[in-house]
């Protein structure tokens, strides 16, 4: 049993002196070096109350069942995945709500959670106001105790994210200022520093993650917009994506192109460019017959030629499929005159290759 080693840990974690725990516990400063140097061992009472001063179960503080407790996270963890791959977050939500009732302060777990939490909001269904509230907490908490880097990162993320949704607008911009400017990121620096293979993976990662970026700024550009400035937009992202894979597979960015060509086909439905939203269609929905046939892809194009990608990894907010998302938009309104067209049999058609 290494309890003595724990209570060592545990309180130089709280960044507390040997008298402070003293004090908190009733005895001497003496008998708290006593316990760390395995000597001799707490009065049992007084393990709850130290557990509580250290934010940590009983059975962590005596190492009990430590590899059980290990391992029943393991299995959490991976339930959950299996969870947001399929967008099904009730289920996730649920999973890691319990779990953090049974391990309070697993990090891992709240952080799991509060990215779901907020996804989940962010599939836009009436009545999911309370998930915010709920990832911000969480959150915060993150940031106040916990040192894991990357999790503390994907905190700032929500936090920015949520904070000027729930009026804190001054909040996110304080955060955000903290943040390093885009050339003392991880990605820009080790282009610096990494060779080889090692540098040649990076650099195809980044031209990935600027494709993303892109397709970011081209929404926030949109908005509010007349829709042939959409168009335009959309079109400049469009063309990005072609220069970067040179229209061969695209994997699981075959997501972005259908989403892109539906957002255009919507637009020129506006302005009654009916046949543009026909060919906008028809673009959209072979794009998601690929993404559907699609599970490790390797490119070929020259910017990210070796570049493997295996979209059973992806997460998604929703269970919608990708049939259903199309034809909840084709079924709207401004639709009317394009299912009145005779092109759209072709999109029926295609349509019915889809799942």
């Amino acid at each position: 049993m290494n309890l003595g080693l724990n209570i060592k840990k545990y309180r130089l974690a709280k960044e507390m002196t040997q008298e402070e725990l003293a004090e908190y516990t009733g005895v001497s400063s003496r008998a708290v070096s006593r316990w760390e140097n395995g000597i001799t061992y707490p009065d049992i009472s007084l393990l709850p109350v130290l557990a509580n001063i250290f934010e940590v179960t009983v059975d962590e503080l005596l190492d009990v069942d430590v590899y059980k407790k290990e391992q029943d996270i393991k299995s959490i963890l991976k339930k959950d995945d299996e969870y947001t791959h399929i967008g099904d977050l009730d289920k996730s939500i649920e999973l890691l709500r319990q779990a953090l009732k049974k391990y309070p302060n697993n990090y891992n777990i709240m952080n799991n959670l509060m990215s779901s939490l907020f996804c989940h909001y962010c599939a836009k269904t009436e009545g999911r106001e309370h998930l915010l509230n709920e990832a911000k907490e969480i959150a915060e908490k993150i940031l106040s105790k916990c040192d894991n880097k990357g999790i503390r990162e994907s905190a700032i993320q929500t936090l920015v994210y949520v904070y000027p949704k729930t009026n804190e607008l001054d909040k996110a911009i304080e955060l955000v200022n903290k943040q390093p400017n885009i050339y003392s990121t991880r990605e820009m620096l080790l282009e610096h520093v990494l060779k080889g293979d090692e540098l040649d993976l990076l650099l195809k990662h980044n031209i990935i993650k600027l494709t993303e970026w892109f397709n970011s700024i081209i929404k926030n550009m949109s908005y509010k917009k007349e829709p042939q400035v959409k168009i335009d937009l959309t079109n400049k992202y469009i063309q990005l994506m072609k220069l970067v894979f040179e229209d061969k597979e695209m994997g699981f960015y075959h997501n972005r192109m259908y989403v892109a060509y539906l957002n255009n086909a919507k637009n020129y439905a506006k302005i009654d460019k009916i046949d543009e939203s026909i060919d906008s269609l028809i673009e959209c929905i072979n794009h998601a017959i690929k993404l559907e046939a699609s599970v490790i892809t390797t490119y070929t194009s020259l910017l990210l030629n070796g570049m493997a990608n295996n979209i059973s990894s992806s997460q998604t907010n929703s269970m919608t499929s990708n049939k259903d998302r199309i034809l909840k938009d084709l079924n709207s309104n401004i639709m009317v005159k394009v299912r009145e067209c005779i092109g759209f049999k072709e999109v029926e058609e295609l349509l019915n290759k889809l799942k």
